[in-house]
C-alpha cells in the first residue's frame, strides 16, 4: 500500500493546502491500551474545529437494544435447539457474567458483541470514541458523522439473522478460542499494528465482512475524501481501526481520491 501501518494516526491534506486533517482508528471499548492512545492523540483534536465519529453522538438514533432486538414473542431460543440453549445459558453465566433471560431478546450479533465487550471492558467504562466525542463537545467544536445514523440502522436491519447466528455459536462452541482471538485484537490495538487488527477482524467477522467491513470501508472513505476536500476547518475523525488496512481499505479508498496521507507516530 506504500503507507505505514504501525500507527492508529494519520494527517490528511488536500494538495496545495496547508490545512491539516486527522484520521484516527479507534476501539468501540475501554482498557488500558485505549487510554493510552486516548492520552496520545489529544494535541491533534485540540488543533481541530471539527469532530467526525462513524457517526454523530448527537444524531437521534434508536436505542442499541431496540435495534437489535426481535419483535413480538420471538427471541432467541426459537432458533436454537434445547441442548444449544442450555450451553449458551451456562457460558454466558460462566465466562461474562451474563444473564441468558436479559438478552435472549437480542439478536445473535448483539449477544457476541457483548461477550467482545465483557473481555476487552470488564469495568464497562465509556469507550474510546465516547470519550473523544465528549471532548469534543467539552472544546466547543463542530461534530458530525462519517456515516449516518439512518444509514447504520439500515444496515443493521440487513445483516441476515443466520449469519449472526453461525457467529454466536461458533463463540459459545469455543470460548477459548473466542477469548484469545479478543486478547490478540487487543495486543494487536495497543501495538498499533493496522495488518494484524484488519486481519483479525476480517476473520471473526466470517460471511458477514462484505457487509460490516468492506462496503462500509468505501461509504466512510468517500466522506473523509469530501471533508478533506471541502477544507473549510481542520477536521480530526475517527472511526474503527479495523477499517484502515487492505485493498479494499479505507487508507486505500482515501488515497486513490487524491488526498495526502502522513502516518504520524503516537
Amino acid at each position: 500500500m506504500g503507507i505505514q501501518s504501525n500507527t492508529l494516526l494519520f494527517k490528511l491534506s488536500k494538495e496545495g493546502s496547508q490545512r491539516s486533517h486527522y484520521l484516527f482508528g479507534t476501539m468501540h471499548t475501554a482498557n488500558d491500551a485505549t487510554m493510552k492512545h486516548y492520552g496520545n492523540v489529544l494535541t491533534y483534536l485540540e488543533r481541530c474545529g471539527a469532530y467526525y465519529g462513524e457517526i454523530d453522538f448527537n444524531e437521534k438514533r434508536s436505542s442499541s437494544e431496540s435495534l437489535f432486538s426481535f419483535q413480538d414473542d420471538l427471541d432467541i431460543t426459537h432458533l436454537l435447539n434445547k441442548k444449544m440453549v442450555e450451553k449458551m445459558t451456562t457460558v454466558l453465566s460462566k465466562h461474562f457474567s451474563l444473564d441468558f433471560d436479559k438478552v435472549r431478546k437480542l439478536h445473535p450479533m448483539y449477544i457476541s458483541a457483548m461477550m467482545a465487550q465483557q473481555i476487552l471492558s470488564p469495568n464497562n467504562d465509556p469507550p474510546l470514541d465516547m470519550l473523544l466525542f465528549l471532548q469534543a463537545m467539552h472544546q466547543q467544536m463542530e461534530t458530525g458523522g462519517l456515516e449516518s445514523v439512518a444509514f447504520q440502522e439500515e444496515l443493521a436491519r440487513s445483516i441476515p439473522i443466520d449469519g449472526q447466528l453461525r457467529m454466536l455459536k461458533g463463540v459459545v462452541r469455543n470460548v477459548g478460542k473466542f477469548r484469545k482471538q479478543i486478547k490478540q485484537l487487543e495486543k494487536a490495538y495497543a501495538s498499533q499494528d493496522l495488518k494484524v487488527i484488519y486481519h483479525l477482524s476480517k476473520k471473526s467477522m466470517g460471511a458477514l465482512r462484505d457487509k460490516l467491513i468492506y462496503q462500509r470501508n468505501k461509504h466512510m472513505a468517500e466522506r473523509v475524501v469530501s471533508i478533506v476536500n471541502e477544507n473549510r476547518i481542520s477536521s480530526f475523525m475517527t472511526c474503527g481501526a479495523a477499517h484502515f488496512w487492505g485493498q479494499y481499505g479505507m487508507l486505500s479508498y482515501i488515497k486513490k481520491g487524491g488526498v495526502k496521507i502522513e502516518a504520524i507516530s503516537i
